[in-house]
């Protein structure tokens, strides 16, 4: 019961240290909003549907938190949440199979995050220029390297989080590029 309920409170825990104690201790233009990358670790590690879940919850919240529009955050932790499941979750007949690749699948999902951390930063620098009309060139600099960072970052996060929402390996089961189904 833990472990379904365990990714929705952790993204409730990362949005409050977003939004409330790191604007204490920094304001680098190079950090990197948690609960985004925790939307991305989730739909890595549980697929799409949790992704969007995570990405609901924790988009609403800064949403309702820090004053954006109600909405904007919610409906991109949502698609980054839906891409990142699309294209960096490995489901068990996946890694059953014979050509499967652990280094294949890590570089995969370091370059899903940071396509979606691109896209993510590329639509929010058009918010900005919306509401600010100012367009300069070291957004895209500051932009590039927090992408850079964010995937070295999630993609650590991503073994860090896979005992604690996915469990251990059961050393009993085995799988296999074959499965036999007997009827009874």
């Amino acid at each position: 019961m833990l472990r379904k309920v365990l990714p929705y409170m952790l993204i409730v825990l990362l949005v409050l240290i977003d939004v409330s104690v790191v604007p204490v201790f920094t304001t680098s233009v190079y950090v990197l909003p948690l609960a985004l990358l925790f939307v991305m670790c989730a739909a890595m590690l549980l697929g799409q549907l949790h992704g969007v879940l995570c990405g609901l919850l924790g988009g609403f919240l800064v949403d309702i938190l820090t004053g954006y529009p109600l909405g904007y955050m919610m409906l991109s932790y949502v698609m980054c949440g839906l891409a990142t499941g699309f294209a960096g979750f490995d489901s068990d007949e996946r890694r059953a199979q014979d050509g499967y690749s652990r280094l294949r699948a890590f570089v995969r999902r370091a370059a899903t995050v940071a396509v979606v951390l691109a896209l993510f930063e590329l639509i929010t620098i058009v918010y900005q220029y919306f509401n600010t009309a100012l367009m300069q060139g070291w957004y895209f600099v500051n932009a590039l390297v927090r992408v850079i960072i964010g995937a070295a970052a999630a993609s650590a996060m991503y073994y860090l989080f896979t005992p604690v929402l996915v469990g251990s390996a059961d050393a009993r089961v085995q799988t296999g590029g074959k499965r036999e189904v007997k009827n009874l």
